[in-house]
């Protein structure tokens, strides 16, 4: 579902949003996930670290 060009649509696009949703969140060493949801549909989770600066 992550690859480039991956569709499970018939209309007009390219595939590549989660692709590069993934490239994006990666470059910030972040994590997304997927998971199916019970009564249909997608949960799509972002995780990203914070940095926390002490003075």
């Amino acid at each position: 579902m992550f690859e480039p060009f991956y569709s499970t649509k018939t209309s007009n696009g390219l595939g590549l949003g989660l692709s590069i949703s993934r490239q994006i969140i990666d470059s910030f060493n972040g994590r997304l996930t997927a998971h199916n949801r019970p009564k249909g549909g997608a949960q799509f989770i972002i995780t990203l670290q914070t940095n926390k600066e002490t003075s």
